[in-house]
């Protein structure tokens, strides 16, 4: 190794530089992972606490409302009787309920 942190191989055509800067240990910084890891900490509790009434064995109600935590709507599925929503104003006229006749 030279004095200026260079190397030469056996040709003396390649010359190889040590790298100043260090290789990373982590893909994000601290704070960005300590960030990421507090934004997973409550929906992971939530979903812990949903799970409980269906691990448990609970009430049919009880794991609607466990699966209504966890899944928009999965407390609808769970009973069978999902319910549309009404039609918006901004739905095509193909999907709006007909006018009724007052005739």
């Amino acid at each position: 190794m030279q004095p200026d942190g260079t190397t030469e191989d056996a040709d003396a055509t390649v010359a190889y530089v040590r790298c100043l800067i260090p290789e990373r240990e982590h893909y994000n910084g601290p704070v960005t992972r300590r960030l990421m890891r507090r934004s997973l900490i409550g929906p992971g509790a939530v979903w812990g606490v949903a799970a409980l009434p269906l691990v448990l064995g609970a009430s049919p109600p009880l794991k609607a409302a466990g699966l209504g935590l966890m899944i928009p709507g999965g407390g609808y599925l769970y009973a069978r009787r999902p319910v549309p929503g009404p039609p918006s104003a901004g739905s095509p006229p193909r999907l709006r309920r007909p006018p009724v006749d007052a005739g």
